[in-house]
């Protein structure tokens, strides 16, 4: 994998060699709190495999490193894209697409707004502006040629696919918490068994293995809703600009006749768009529907709270 990567340099960041060069890290770690835990209870540690074992890990680390400082994206969606760690302005776009890897997983893109709401009070001019992604007008276009190509299909199948990604990660990242929700209570369970009878073999190590699964499950659990609050917003806005965009078009190609009298016996013209109407669609009805799509992800993370939970009572 890394021959390739020399062979071949990557513009972006590659997920795959940091999904690998961080699994490797980390398992170098658990090898190495063993040992150290073993040497705890034998009292001579191996001085060499710790060695090798801290080397392996070092290097692991570093890759890892170097990988993650790769931007998200080789081109940038437009000229006025904001960069991380300077003045933010409404002249420019978020950050958010010319970030690296890192910055992208700690957010601090946005860290530049804290320096500055310190000083003073954050203005319209100091706040970046929409991400192009998420102007109505390149929705709108989307919106345009997805009806080409697809005439027949609902807007409601239109907005599951243009954030068919998001909703995924969203789910997944629910399902997630939902299992590994379980793991500190489980893991106190554990060593609570072990501070009762702390005179079993091994129980100094078990203890230490579950205290460590709950920080590294808490840990976990912090950044899965950095994740999931960045990935549901998302959702949210670009659902209720698409919305927005398609009640705007629908209404101008049909005729406001709100006042219109008709003669008795007349019947109103169908197609008819109502100024009322429209308003009550785009201040209610349009964020309703934004809403259910930043909610989505519970209806699938309950069942799998309920069913784990009735498991461990029947145990």
């Amino acid at each position: 994998m890394t021959i390739r990567l020399l062979i071949h340099p990557p513009q972006t960041a590659p997920i795959g060699n940091i999904l690998f060069y961080g699994s490797r890290a980390i398992y170098s770690l658990v090898v190495l709190c063993n040992l150290f835990l073993e040497a705890h209870s034998q009292g001579h540690p191996p001085t060499v495999t710790i060695a090798t074992g801290f080397i392996t890990a070092l290097v692991a680390f570093i890759a890892c490193w170097i990988a993650g400082t790769y931007p998200l994206r080789a081109i940038l969606p437009g000229p006025g894209v904001g960069q991380p760690h300077t003045t933010p302005n409404s002249d420019t776009s978020g950050p958010e697409d010319a970030t690296t890897f890192w910055d992208w997983i700690t957010f601090s893109f946005v860290s530049a707004l804290f320096p500055l709401s310190a000083q003073r009070t954050l203005n319209a001019t100091d706040v970046w502006t929409l991400s192009p992604f998420f102007l109505h007008a390149n929705l709108f276009n989307k919106y345009i040629r997805y009806t080409h190509r697809h005439p027949k299909h609902s807007l409601l199948r239109f907005l599951l696919a243009s954030n068919s990604l998001d909703i995924i990660l969203d789910i997944a990242i629910e399902l997630y918490k939902s299992v590994a929700g379980f793991i500190p209570p489980y893991a106190i369970k554990q060593i609570l068994a072990v501070l009762a009878d702390p005179s079993q073999p091994g129980a100094f190590v078990n203890a230490h293995y579950w205290a460590l699964a709950t920080f590294v499950a808490h840990l976990t659990f912090a950044q899965c809703d950095l994740f999931q609050g960045w990935h549901t917003r998302r959702c949210y806005e670009r659902t209720r600009g698409q919305i927005f965009c398609a009640l705007h078009s629908k209404a101008l190609k049909r005729r406001d006749l709100s006042g219109k009298v008709n003669k008795e016996g007349e019947k109103q013209e169908e197609k008819s768009a109502d100024l009322g109407k429209v308003v009550n669609l785009m201040q209610g009805d349009a964020y309703a529907v934004a809403q259910r799509f930043w909610e989505f992800s519970p209806l699938f993370g309950a069942p799998v709270r309920l069913t784990i939970a009735l498991i461990f009572l029947q145990s």
